[in-house]
This record gives C-alpha cells, structure tokens and sequence, in this order.
C-alpha cells in the first residue's frame, strides 16, 4: 500500500535545487510585472536584461532538477509511468524572443 509508505527524506542536494528553482520562477514572473509596469526606454533595458537573466537561471536549475530525478529514477529501477514530475507542472513562459538564441535545453 502505498499510503502508509514513508517517503524517504531528500537529499540536500535535491532540496536546495527545488528550493533555487522555485525562487527563479519567482524571479522570473517578478521580472515580467517589472517589464510591464515601466515606460522609459533605460528601464525597459534593463528589466529586459533582468528577465533574460532569471530566466536562464531557470533554465539551468530546471534542467538540473530535471537530471537528478531522472539519475534517481534510474537508481531505483522504478519507472512507473503514473508518476510524474512535479517540475512538470511548473508553468514558466518564454519571454518571446526576448533572450539570445542557446544552446541550453
């Protein structure tokens, strides 16, 4: 039975990249509002910078998180395919053609 499992705790390693990839996305959104709200062409440089910026911090951290679970699953032979990621359900946009073409993915 599943429900009475214990779920063993996670590594620090683990936990600080949710925790750092969680922190980005908000960085990413605040950065969108900022980019939003300001009208001088300075501000608008710099807000947009800013949110290229986050949003390839997000990149890494996602891809990152996206490793470890995929090197855990992998060590623990268990692939079943009703479980998913809950990096998955993260709703990040791209900024549209704001950031430099990469090779990141």
């Amino acid at each position: 039975m599943k429900l009475l499992e214990r779920k063993a705790p996670q590594p620090k390693k683990e936990v600080f990249l949710k925790k750092s990839l969680l922190e980005a996305q908000k960085n990413v959104a605040d950065a969108y509002a900022r980019l939003d709200l300001v009208e001088e062409q300075d501000l608008i440089d710099s807000y947009i910078y800013e949110l290229n910026a986050a949003y390839l911090r997000y990149r890494v951290l996602l891809r990152e998180v996206k490793a470890l679970t995929l090197d855990e699953e992998h060590q623990t032979h268990q692939t079943d395919s009703a479980d998913h990621s809950p990096i998955d359900d993260l709703d990040i946009p791209s900024p549209n053609g704001l950031l430099p073409e990469s090779n990141i993915s």
